[in-house]
């Protein structure tokens, strides 16, 4: 329909012609001068928007708070992780000791001991993995299983060579074993030979550092040194690619967790005493010391 727009003259005498005339009631010249105020107001212009929404609620979407929705171009999503864990035990001396040092005393398992432990790992059905299957499980791989555990060494002691790797090659058993690299040689510590020998039956070597100070403590140049050094060195001996990292005194941060990274560390462990799991990063896996003298029954509760 085409419309007329009106001048408000054109519309006042119009109206005035129209209340003068005898013909025309009172309801009529209401219904005019509708009739006439639209047609002056000119054609009402067309909403193209009014089918859409005022609101996420209003159109029947509204957003909850965990679901994944568009943010800044990215959709939103979490990784799946597992809710397992795995206890990553760690031994120092295997080894008696008579001294009353109590320190010293905590770190020395006596050979008995120790193969008690290990006969208790066996009987018991548990598998004692590498720690390329610890690494594999806490960046994503599948979970190992509910029995399943792993054993480290610190320090590189001569005992392990003659008192920790008979017993576990008694039981079928593997460990990883790290190692400060200005000690091998030096009386009470495992001979670079003796280490090319047990690189050769299978256990993962890894690195502590050259001299084992507490690397959060040192100055950042000289941290990173000590990763990148002992690296070379155990690489250099043994011929063989160094991928673990085991942080003196268990102590880091994420400075030199970034440095490991750098270095090409596939990971690195620290000493928080409890089990790992997906949780953690590959650049801090927890283990859990065993020590010194404990009982059995205190034992099968650090591998649960």
């Amino acid at each position: 329909m085409r419309y007329c727009r009106l001048s408000h003259g054109t519309v006042g005498g119009f109206l005035k012609a129209l209340l003068g005339s005898k013909l025309i009631g009172w309801g009529l010249v209401a219904a005019a001068v509708f009739v006439i105020s639209q047609a002056a107001s000119g054609p009402k212009k067309e909403n193209k928007n009014t089918s859409a929404p005022t609101s996420q609620v209003e159109s029947g979407v509204e957003e909850s708070a965990d679901s994944e929705v568009s943010r800044g171009g990215a959709v939103q999503s979490e990784k799946s992780v597992s809710s397992e864990t795995v206890p990553v035990l760690t031994y120092h001396y295997i080894s008696s000791y008579s001294g009353n040092d109590k320190v010293m005393k905590s770190l020395h398992t006596s050979a008995t001991a120790f193969d008690g432990q290990m006969a208790y790992l066996k009987n018991n059905g548990y598998k004692v993995l590498s720690l390329d299957e610890v690494y594999k499980f806490i960046n994503g791989g599948s979970f190992p299983g509910k029995k399943s555990v792993a054993l480290t060494f610190n320090d590189g002691y001569s005992d392990f060579y003659k008192n920790a790797h008979p017993i576990l090659a008694k039981y079928g058993f593997t460990a990883g074993v790290f190692i400060i690299t200005n000690r091998p040689g030096e009386q009470g510590f495992v001979s670079w030979s003796q280490l090319k020998k047990i690189s050769q039956k299978g256990y993962t070597i890894g690195s502590q550092s050259v001299s084992n100070p507490n690397l959060t403590k040192v100055a950042s140049a000289r941290a990173k040194e000590e990763a990148k050094i002992s690296k070379a060195d155990l690489e250099g001996e043994l011929g063989i690619k160094i991928k673990y990292f085991a942080y003196p005194y268990g102590a880091h941060n994420s400075t030199l967790m970034s440095y490991l990274k750098s270095l090409g560390y596939w990971a690195g462990f620290t000493m928080d005493g409890i089990n790992s799991s997906q949780e953690n990063s590959i650049y801090a896996i927890p283990r859990k010391t065993v020590e010194g003298g404990i009982s059995l029954s205190n034992f099968t509760e650090l591998v649960k």
